[in-house]
């Protein structure tokens, strides 16, 4: 895994920590900026894997398809600090264009989970880019 986090420059690359499940309790760290870096590069088919393989990816982050966009995109949580952190993030493509967020929240509650994806919704509605 370190060689593919290397290859694509996810976050601090820090795959140390807790074995195999070093993305939630270990030291791999990423901030929403390099996440939309990240998102940025996956959008346009610049990671070092194969076409179809990023496009398999793409097919399984749609979340709602219209006939106006497509936002494709995946929570995430990270259960074993205090606070809880929450993630939602991806991408809205409405025509020729994209537009990418990553929201990052802390969960206090497990009520709070839902929240990654309503507080991202309810602002990309606010800028009319999802109805």
């Amino acid at each position: 895994m370190q060689k593919y986090y290397d290859a694509v420059n996810y976050g601090n690359r820090n795959t140390s920590g807790f074995g195999v499940d070093y993305w939630n309790k270990g030291d791999l760290r990423i901030t929403p900026r390099e996440q939309i870096d990240f998102l940025v590069r996956f959008y346009e088919n610049r990671l070092p894997f194969a076409p179809s393989a990023l496009m398999t990816v793409k097919d399984i982050l749609i979340q709602e398809q219209t006939d106006k966009y497509i936002l494709r995109a995946k929570t995430g949580w990270s259960n074993d600090y205090t606070p809880q952190v929450g993630w939602f993030v991806g991408y809205v493509e409405r025509g020729a264009d994209a537009y990418f967020f990553a929201t990052e929240i802390d969960i206090k509650q497990n009520e709070d989970l839902a929240k990654r994806t309503e507080i991202t919704k309810n602002v990309l509605r606010s800028l009319q880019i999802i109805e």
